[in-house]
């Protein structure tokens, strides 16, 4: 009796597994904010690799700083210790669709000198000035709306400060969140669509399945 019960087990551990990879997003949702020393100024004729070359140009100085953080929620230069002027802020979320749709994601920033929203290494925002929120929507806010593909992307905040870095915030809505949300780990792991299970998946799926069968056949 026990070795029945063993052989009904794994079959149908079997099939679980294999449900369980199938149907499962590999979302690796990761939100990263990192902060350079920076006296830039963005100009209209920047491009993606000269901003990414002016965020880099100093690297390792005192100020400077990078940790990943489970929210967009509030965060500053302060975030992972930095000093609050003269300084370029990047902030980073990494994602993967299980399926297209569309996105839109908006950020109160402290950009006095100007920034950018860059998708999957494209630039897909400029802009110049001081930018500055006060922690209002609405007032001064950056927002961005993207048709993305499924698979991995990458959403990025490039913004230019002076003096005085004020705290920053990011939302989103799409997949499952239909209003505006606050960008989290949790929150945006929460909204992503699940995978639709590969044809190899299907087809082990299947064989899982007739094993468990063939195996309450037997017993």
């Amino acid at each position: 009796m026990a070795r029945k019960a063993m052989d009904w087990l794994m079959a149908a551990g079997a099939v679980l597994a294999v449900a369980t990879f199938a149907g499962r997003a590999d979302a690796g949702v990761q939100l990263d904010f990192a902060v350079q020393k920076s006296a830039y100024v963005v100009s209209t004729s920047d491009t993606f690799s000269s901003l990414m070359a002016a965020y880099n140009a100093t690297p390792g100085l005192a100020g400077s700083c990078a940790k990943s953080v489970s929210s967009f929620n509030g965060v500053g230069p302060g975030t992972c210790g930095s000093a609050s002027s003269n300084e370029a802020t990047l902030m980073s979320a990494s994602f993967t669709l299980g399926s297209a749709g569309t996105w839109d994601f908006r950020i109160g920033p402290d950009w006095g000198r100007g920034g950018a929203v860059i998708v999957d290494g494209q630039l897909a925002k400029l802009v110049t000035g001081d930018w500055w929120w006060s922690g209002t929507w609405g007032n001064q806010t950056i927002e961005t709306d993207l048709s993305l593909a499924a698979g991995k992307h990458i959403v990025q905040w490039l913004g230019f400060e002076g003096c005085c870095s004020g705290i920053m915030d990011v939302q989103f809505q799409g997949g499952k969140a239909g209003t505006w949300t606050e960008l989290t780990v949790a929150n945006l792991t929460a909204a992503l669509p699940a995978a639709a299970p590969e044809p190899a998946s299907l087809a082990l799926l299947a064989l899982g399945v007739v094993a468990l069968r063939g195996s309450r056949h037997r017993h």
